[in-house]
């Protein structure tokens, strides 16, 4: 089921899908580059997702991506490696009103997560 795209400065091509609960990054030419999340494995570990809805990546090659459908946060992974940086969630370290995050932009300065119909903006210096 995919959900989310998201095409970065590379032309790479960033896809998630709630049904298997990843995120995928292709090539512009079509080619699986990384996986992020376990297929078929809902969690709520870094190395987990449940139904993320988002994908975006910033300037900074920070990834971010909305598991607002069952987890309630939005994890930063790095664009290459993959490697989980940190997250923030409605259970515990959220900016206000990060009940449900399900979109992402990373195109501002400072990237605005609009999270339940308001945005919730990241501190630029957070990005990466």
């Amino acid at each position: 089921w995919v959900h989310g795209i998201h095409v970065d400065r590379h032309d790479n091509v960033w896809i998630t899908d709630l049904g298997r609960h990843v995120v995928m990054k292709f090539s512009p030419k079509g080619a699986l580059l990384l996986t992020l999340g376990t297929y078929d494995k809902p969690g709520e570990s870094p190395s987990n997702f449940y139904a993320p809805s988002s994908v975006a990546v910033a300037r900074s090659g920070a990834v971010y991506v909305a598991d607002g459908y069952g987890n309630q946060r939005v994890a930063v992974f790095d664009a290459e490696s993959g490697k989980f940086k940190r997250m923030w969630s409605a259970f515990g370290n959220a900016p206000p009103a990060t009940m449900a995050p399900k979109a992402l932009d990373c195109q501002a300065t400072c990237p605005p997560e609009v999270l339940s119909g308001r945005a919730a903006p990241a501190s630029a210096r957070n990005d990466g």
